[in-house]
């Protein structure tokens, strides 16, 4: 389990901040690193190890991180997410909102690639639950609130994006 989750953070890392040049030894180990646990999750699927929730979660995790068609990973993405509800308690919160990071970073990406309003809506969609699941007294960092009201912004929805900033300006916005 921690092999997967290992290689799921790496790929994840490589994909936004580029952690290894191409063609260095470090970027050929990764490369190598990452087809075989590829190779590991699809033995474990053939044998039918899925059926356990937790291994199932990263296993689908990692295909959606590896995959090169953006219109897979978004089908991916959305197993990913139902499988997260079917099994919210399959491991512990702070990996599940860990993977939820991995899996939200996609939807920028796509949005910026095709315009699709979709995409901005999922990302909506994703920023709403993050606020929901504020804690009473936690603070949300203020990059975090301006993307909300500019997503609002680009969604017309000059309601949500003012009933945001009226139930939010309070609330001590971390800097």
């Amino acid at each position: 389990m921690s092999k997967l989750d290992q290689m799921c953070r790496l790929v994840h890392y490589q994909r936004m901040w580029r952690l290894f040049e191409d063609d260095s030894p470090e970027h050929t180990r990764f490369l190598v690193n990452r087809d075989t646990t590829v190779q590991i999750a699809r033995t474990l699927r053939a044998n039918g190890f899925l059926q356990q929730p937790a291994v199932a979660l990263y296993c689908t995790l990692l295909d959606f991180l590896t995959q090169s068609d953006p219109a897979e990973a978004e089908k991916l993405s959305e197993v990913f997410e139902n499988l997260l509800a079917e099994n919210p308690h399959a491991l512990p919160a702070q990996r599940i909102q860990a993977m939820r990071v991995m899996v939200r970073g996609f939807w920028p990406a796509r949005y910026r690639e095709t315009k699709d309003p979709r995409f901005l809506e999922k990302i909506f969609s994703v920023q709403l639950q993050q606020l929901q699941q504020l804690k009473s007294g936690e603070t949300l960092p203020s990059t975090h609130f301006q993307n909300m009201l500019f997503t609002a912004l680009k969604l017309k929805k000059k309601r949500m994006g003012g009933g945001l900033f009226q139930k939010h300006q309070k609330t001590g916005l971390v800097d």
